[in-house]
């Protein structure tokens, strides 16, 4: 399995990933998040799997019909991981692996799981920040 981060998702690239994040700090996470990620400023992306996997797919795939990628998650107790995988399971696009400090979750066990039909406010926000049209 190949593992993609951010380096075919142009034009965004990881430092200008990470600078967004730090200056929206802890709050961006969302509030039933925030007693369980670990975020700080070395790992920003932590607590932001979902809305990072929605912008890849929903603002830098362009292609909706020859998108090779769903949803998955994985369940961590009472919360989720997610991410994006290829149909044939052999690339993985995660955006907020480094939460993880090294240790990569167990893709192969996700199970498919659906996006909201819109971009969501924290998605705008953050294409908006990104300067990315939606």
């Amino acid at each position: 399995m190949r593992y993609t981060l951010i380096t075919m998702l142009k034009p965004l690239t990881e430092e200008k990933l990470h600078a967004v994040l730090r200056s929206l700090g802890p709050g961006f996470v969302l509030p039933k998040y925030r007693t369980i990620v670990r975020w700080t400023p070395e790992y920003p992306t932590a607590g932001h799997c979902w809305v990072l996997a929605e912008l890849v797919y929903k603002v830098l795939f362009t292609d909706k019909q020859r998108a090779v990628y769903k949803l998955y998650r994985l369940p961590f107790g009472r919360y989720n991981h997610y991410y994006l995988m290829s149909r044939d399971k052999s690339v993985v696009v995660d955006l907020s692996y480094e939460q993880f400090r090294g240790k990569l979750p167990p893709y192969e066990r996700g199970v498919p799981a659906e996006f909201w039909p819109l971009l969501s406010l924290r998605g705008r926000k953050l294409a908006d920040l990104l300067g990315l049209k939606y």
